[in-house]
Parts: structure tokens; sequence; C-alpha cells
């Protein structure tokens, strides 16, 4: 079975918990750090005092993703192995589940150029807003692989099986976009936002199955999220939307639903963790 093309669960016993060093040796203290992350960035939602909508809202909510960044990578050092949640050097092969992603994700960066050529002679962009942007969507990457397809996914395949662990893991980083309501976002937005994040979490599932690393599913899911906030500066600057952003964001789509019928079609009975220890 190739580790490159295969989606495969860990063995289903608690007690492997243990081999995330003390800090984090249980289900409990996983779901825990889980239910903190999630209420640092509901607080900092909630604080913030810019709508969701606004083109500085990414900008402004960096301090919030920094202190979660570093609740993260404090959790990592504490950790025996922390390959084990994906953080090694990743596989590079043919597997489509990896190539997909990056062709994806570069259509999204295409028309973000194109959006740019667009804009009318004399139209500035605010620099600050742009560079603080970038930080924080790189660190929402960063953020959100860590725990969603490193620390939750390991932990819920390792209870529930591959199926259930994986379905679960996408649930919950859909369910994560609904705290955006606290910024001012309508429920039908944020419905729509939840349910497109849960389809596009089976994208990185396959992504770091295939590269058995969070690594590049990490920069690929910066730059997705800087490229969609990077929209809606240039657009509030006159600039005209490129129609490939769409036709990234259908791909982005296909491939995720392409893992998560290669996902239900999968043996049951393996025992190959999602981040095997190196040979």
């Amino acid at each position: 079975m190739s580790s490159s093309t295969n989606i495969v669960r860990a063995p289903g016993r608690v007690s492997d918990f243990g081999r995330f060093g003390a800090v984090l040796d249980s289900p409990i203290k996983v779901f825990a750090l889980y239910a903190l992350s999630l209420s640092i960035l509901g607080v900092g939602l909630a604080t913030l005092g810019t709508k969701y909508s606004n083109i500085d809202f990414a900008s402004k909510y960096l301090w919030t993703e920094i202190i979660v960044t570093v609740l993260f990578v404090a959790v990592t050092v504490t950790m025996n192995e922390p390959g084990q949640i994906g953080f090694r050097r990743p596989q590079i092969g043919t597997s489509w589940r990896l190539w997909g992603p990056v062709v994806a994700v570069s259509l999204v960066g295409l028309s973000t150029a194109l959006t740019w050529a667009s804009l009318p002679d004399g139209a500035s962009v605010d620099t600050t807003v742009w560079f603080r942007t970038f930080l924080t969507t790189m660190l929402v990457g960063f953020a959100e692989e860590w725990m969603y397809r490193g620390l939750l996914l390991v932990a819920l395949t390792r209870l529930l099986g591959l199926r259930q662990g994986v379905l679960a893991s996408a649930v919950a980083f859909g369910l994560l976009h609904a705290l955006n309501i606290l910024a001012g976002q309508g429920v039908g937005a944020v419905g729509s936002q939840v349910l497109l994040t849960t389809i596009f979490a089976f994208m990185f599932i396959g992504l770091v199955v295939a590269t058995r690393s969070l690594w590049i599913a990490m920069v690929l899911h910066g730059l997705y999220d800087f490229f969609l906030f990077s929209h809606s500066i240039l657009a509030d600057a006159g600039a005209n939307s490129s129609p490939v952003k769409v036709a990234g964001i259908f791909a982005i789509v296909v491939i995720a639903i392409a893992v998560l019928v290669s996902l239900v079609r999968s043996p049951e009975d393996s025992s190959t963790e999602i981040y095997p220890p190196a040979e």
C-alpha cells in the first residue's frame, strides 16, 4: 500500500496518546486544547470592532492569530515526536492529491494577479493592510492545519477509525467558520462558508496524506486565504475580479470530492498511521 496514494487510519488505541508527551497524553487534553483555541478565536472576533466584510478585517485580526500560533508552538515543542502530527519533511511524489491542490491554489493566485492588473490608472492599495493581511492569512494556514489536519485529525482517527475520524475532523473545520457570525457575518453567509470549508477540508486531508506532512498544506492554505482577501482589497480599490478565481475554487471542490470518494472506498482494516514513523 503506497503511503503517497492511500488514506489510512491509525490504530484505535487510546494508549497511543502517550506518545504525544506529558502535555497531550490523553484525548481529553487534545480536545481541551481545541476548545481553548476556539475560545481565543471567538473572543478575538467578538472584540475586534471590525466586520468580517471589511477589507481591513484580516489585517486587524493579526494579533489574535499570533496568540493562537504561539499557543500551538508552545505545545508542539513539548511533544516527544512532533512528526507524529505532521511536522516532518514532506514526501514529494506524483500523487494527484498533492499536485491537484497546487494547481488549484495557483489558479486562485493567477486570478489575484489578473485582478491586480485591472486596477484603474492612479488607483492604489494600502500596503500596510496588504502586508498585515498576508501575515494573518499565513498564520491562519499554519494554525488551522496544525489543529485540524495535525493534532485533531490524528486524535480522531485513533479514537474513531478512518472514516469517522476524517469526517469528524472535516465537520469540525467547517464549524470553526461559524465563529465568523461574531464578526458580523449574516447567517446565510456563515452557513455557506461552513459548508464550503467542510468540503475544502477533504482536499487538505488528501494533501497531508499524500505528503505525510503538514508543511505544504500550511503554505497552500495560507496562500489561498491571502488570495481571497486580496480580491476584496483590490476590488475596494476599483479592480475587476478575474473569473479565473471561480475556476480555481471549482477545482478545489472537485479535488475535495474526489478525496472523499476515495476515502469511502478505502479499506477500513488498515492499521497504518496518518503520519507513520519514518523507516
